[in-house]
């Protein structure tokens, strides 16, 4: 790809596979069979939860909003699964937090 290049084309040329992993394709829409399990353990979904609120609540700040705006905190988890592709694991979350009681997709 070329240095700013922001996508694949089949009019350019390309080194290596196309695949999910070597493009900028979201797992939601990657045809690619990854090994997918259900996250039960509650220890795991509350630090997955409280890291991403930490994470929502610097953005709020580095935006200039954190005066303005409630501090968030995990509430919930509505699903979480792992997807392991070779020695990497990736976790799509879907939780809320509170109080905005925001649901939040990752």
């Amino acid at each position: 790809m070329e240095p700013l290049s922001k996508g694949s084309s089949l009019l350019r040329e390309w080194r290596g596979p196309r695949n999910c992993r070597t493009l900028p394709i979201p797992s939601e829409y990657c045809l690619c069979q990854y090994n997918r399990t259900i996250v039960k353990s509650v220890a795991l979904l509350k630090r997955i939860g409280e890291f991403l609120a930490e994470k929502v609540n610097n953005i709020l700040e580095k935006a200039g909003l954190g005066a303005k705006c409630v501090k968030q905190y995990y509430q919930e988890t509505v699903s979480a699964t792992k997807i392991v592709d070779g020695n990497m694991s990736l976790y799509e979350v879907t939780l809320y937090l509170t109080p905005s009681h925001g649901l939040f997709s990752v």
